[in-house]
Formats: C-alpha cells, sequence, structure tokens
C-alpha cells in the first residue's frame, strides 16, 4: 500500500513471483476512495502501480488548469473530485470550506495527470509550485532532475 506518493515501481524478476503472486492494491491517504490492481499481466502494469488507481463509482475526479478548466490525458494540474464520499466542508469554517470547495468539487491541492485509462498519478503538491515567466517549476521535479543528473552529489547542490 502507497500511503503518500506514487509506488517504486522496479522491475519484476522470476524469483519476485512468490512475493508478488497475489495481485495488489494500493491508495493514497485522501484517494482512498480510488482503487488500483496491478495486473501484472498488463504490459503498462508498472504505470498502474506507480499510480493511486482509478476512481471508484462513487466519485468523480478531475484535473484542472489554473483556470478550472480539465486537462488533456497526461497534462499535470491540479486534481479536484467530488462524490458522496468526499468530505462536504470544514467542521465550524466557511471560509476555509469555500476556498477548497469550488462548485461542489474539493481542491486536494495535489498535482497529477489522468492517463487515458483514468489511473491518476500524483506528481506533486499546488502549494510547492514556483511560477516563472509564466511556466510551472514543481521542486520535486527539479530535485529528481539534479539526482538524476549528479546521483552521489559529487557536482555539489543544484
Amino acid at each position: 500500500m502507497s500511503l503518500c506518493y506514487p509506488l517504486d515501481v522496479d522491475p519484476v524478476a522470476a524469483e519476485d513471483a512468490v512475493v508478488y503472486a497475489a495481485p495488489m492494491s494500493h491508495g493514497a491517504g485522501l484517494y482512498n476512495f480510488i482503487h488500483a490492481i496491478a495486473d501484472r499481466g498488463n504490459p503498462g502494469w508498472p504505470a498502474i502501480a506507480a499510480s493511486v488507481g482509478r476512481a471508484q463509482a462513487c466519485v468523480e475526479v478531475r484535473v484542472v488548469d489554473g483556470a478550472g478548466r480539465e486537462t488533456a490525458a497526461g497534462e499535470a494540474g491540479e486534481i479536484v473530485v467530488r462524490g458522496p464520499v468526499v468530505m462536504q466542508g470544514y467542521w465550524d469554517n466557511p471560509q476555509a470550506t469555500a476556498a477548497a470547495l469550488v462548485d461542489g468539487w474539493l481542491h486536494t491541492g495535489d498535482i497529477g495527470f489522468l492517463d487515458g485509462q483514468g489511473y491518476l498519478s500524483l506528481t506533486d503538491r499546488s502549494k510547492d509550485v514556483i511560477i516563472s515567466g509564466g511556466s510551472n517549476i514543481y521542486p520535486r521535479e527539479t530535485q529528481l532532475r539534479q539526482w538524476l543528473l549528479d546521483p552521489d552529489g559529487s557536482l555539489g547542490s543544484a
């Protein structure tokens, strides 16, 4: 089970079959109304396992841009959700409720994308974004690039 950001997915070897013989299910904190079973017979299973899954029937999930427009499959934006299992407001805090719930959609503050099959992947938090020259820069992506370019830190910090 992944309790926050996506799982690390390593290549599976034949000897892993003993450990991974049964289908696995995982979700992520706020997203426990989403469910994923990564069928290892599916050639795209690593991406499915790295996602938080697809929405169950009782909830709607969208990814929207800064203007509230739905993004295309694979395009990152803020994750918004609605349904009877989604919180209806903050206790005794109408200002926070109004900020979080817009037209019935809970704005989660998480950045992610839906793939073409409806699997949701988390990539960052919206409050961690730096806007520079009209581009969104996410510290998590910058840190990942730094690590990929200099995994042992021999080039110094970014």
